[in-house]
């Protein structure tokens, strides 16, 4: 039981973990359970739930529930993919999420009003397409069946491999898939490529796939933020302080075997690839947060504000996101400056 439950009967969980492949059909389901496990803990009134999927770039939010670092209204709720956040913070089943700054925008676009309160993490490489070796080129890819999630992310990934390669997509049979369904999916022979992450990647690596791109390639284009319900912010505004400090703290801790000890209780990474989960992303300090938070002197918006138009942009050219206005999409520094790791 983890560490924010003990000695608390009326607590029933703090996280959600679900092993292994779980599928769209299955979602429903799963919602409907987070909700039930987290009404066992408090009035939901009083708790601020926030969702994320497993991602090397979210653990410092475990960290400092597991060092004790969060207060008894905040709960982390682990959700198999994605996809599942969206649906669940849609639904109102979360008051904040961990979510790429496109998959805020998706939220965004579709009406939900958004307040961006801290950058988690940018990929520079932690973001990736893996296929099997006997693929040399990119070219090769023509014709097999690559695996990836139905997300944004993923499909600028797959966007960017395919400019790089120079091929439509009608050239590749794409699977959608849960990351954590692929390595399976490739050992059985039902995929020849992935669009993947850690700790996902380690075990197709393991299995004999290796890396053909990287988000390297798209820098700047995929980044995490940590997203509240506008209309939650000012309810749940300590809690979300206290968060950020907790998430800062343990961030600048993560070289520390003890603290990655407790990533990997979600990772579940070998030992030899537990000290590179974090390898291709830079996560921000408190002042890197400001920086983009609070944009520049000369500048009306956040820097992430304008970074999220100009990804807007490219995203409406390829069809990934309907419109590139993005009014319901703000970006709020005052928490990161409160908070104190």
């Amino acid at each position: 039981m983890p560490v924010a439950c003990k000695n608390r009967p009326d607590c029933y969980t703090e996280t959600l973990v679900i092993p292994g492949a779980v599928e769209p059909v299955l979602r429903s389901f799963v919602l409907l359970l987070v909700t039930c496990l987290l009404s066992g803990c408090q009035s939901q009134d009083l708790l601020l739930r926030v969702g994320s999927n497993v991602w090397p770039g979210y653990e410092p939010f475990y960290i400092a529930r597991e060092q004790g670092w969060l207060t008894s209204d905040i709960r982390l709720v682990e959700f198999p993919d994605s996809s599942t956040v969206m649906e669940a913070i849609r639904q109102g089943k979360l008051e904040a999420a961990a979510l790429t700054l496109d998959e805020a925008m998706l939220l965004a676009s579709e009406g939900l009003e958004l307040t961006i309160i801290m950058v988690c993490d940018d990929s520079e490489g932690a973001d990736v397409i893996v296929a099997r070796p006997e693929i040399q080129t990119l070219q090769q890819l023509a014709g097999k069946r690559l695996a990836a999630e139905t997300s944004a992310a993923g499909a600028l990934m797959l966007e960017g491999l395919l400019n790089r390669a120079g091929l439509q997509h009608d050239q590749i049979e794409l699977f959608p898939m849960s990351p954590a369904a692929m390595p399976y999916a490739y050992q059985q022979d039902r995929i020849d490529a992935a669009v993947t992450f850690a700790p996902h990647m380690f075990r197709l690596l393991d299995a004999g796939a290796k890396i053909m791109y990287t988000s390297a390639e798209i820098p700047g284009q995929i980044v995490d933020v940590l997203a509240v319900r506008s209309d939650m912010l000012d309810l749940h505004r300590q809690a979300l302080v206290t968060l950020i400090g907790g998430f800062q703290r343990a961030r600048s801790g993560l070289s520390l075997r003890q603290y990655q000890l407790i990533a990997n209780q979600r990772l579940k990474l070998p030992e030899a690839d537990l000290s590179q989960a974090w390898q291709g992303m830079n996560l921000p300090d408190r002042q890197e947060n400001l920086q983009q938070l609070q944009g520049d002197s000369d500048s009306a918006s956040a820097r992430v504000l304008q970074h999220a138009h100009r990804l807007a942009a490219l995203m409406t050219a390829r069809g990934l996101l309907e419109q590139a206005e993005l009014q319901n999409l703000s970006a709020d520094a005052s928490l990161v400056a409160e908070a104190r790791q």
